[in-house]
């Protein structure tokens, strides 16, 4: 591929299922770039993780009105909920506030001298599997409410 520093280049010849964007450049994800998303692929995922929402490569709004709400999306901030076409559309917030207080909460109970690499990723699994398919469909939700994060981390720690 020619050297090239435009990302919807990029997306175009390259034809990812996920633009993860951790950049803190605000707009890095354009319209264009997120409506190539949604061309190349039936759900595209995209994550702006950039904190404050400020630095967002993309609004949750960008992403579902540019893609007509087939966006999986997440951020690294909180965002509102977005209305398109009489759906309500609640992103996920992709940060370590879902995963830290159970693995914690494990370590303190059993007094661990070490946490292994694979508590990591049982708690990762714990939390995409308290996403219920419900939620998902409705409202495109790829995280739990963090309302419910008290009783995962529970079920983190037990894990």
């Amino acid at each position: 591929m020619e050297e090239t520093k435009s990302l919807l280049e990029v997306v175009q010849k390259v034809q990812p299922e996920v633009l993860i964007g951790a950049s803190t450049v605000a707009g890095a994800f354009t319209e264009e770039v997120i409506r190539e998303m949604a061309k190349i692929n039936k759900r595209p995922i995209i994550f702006a993780l950039s904190n404050p929402t400020t630095k967002a490569e993309c609004t949750a709004e960008d992403a579902y009105r540019f893609t007509n709400g087939t966006v999986l999306y997440a951020s690294g901030s909180p965002f509102d909920n977005v209305e398109l076409n009489g759906k309500i559309y609640k992103p996920g917030q992709g940060n370590n506030s879902y995963i830290f207080p159970g693995v914690a909460l494990a370590a303190i109970v059993f007094k661990a001298k070490h946490i292994p690499d694979k508590a990591f990723l049982l708690a990762a699994r714990r939390c995409a599997q308290s996403v219920t398919v419900k939620s998902l469909e409705k409202y495109a939700r790829l995280y739990p409410r963090l309302k419910d994060i008290r009783e995962l981390s529970v079920h983190i720690a037990i894990d």
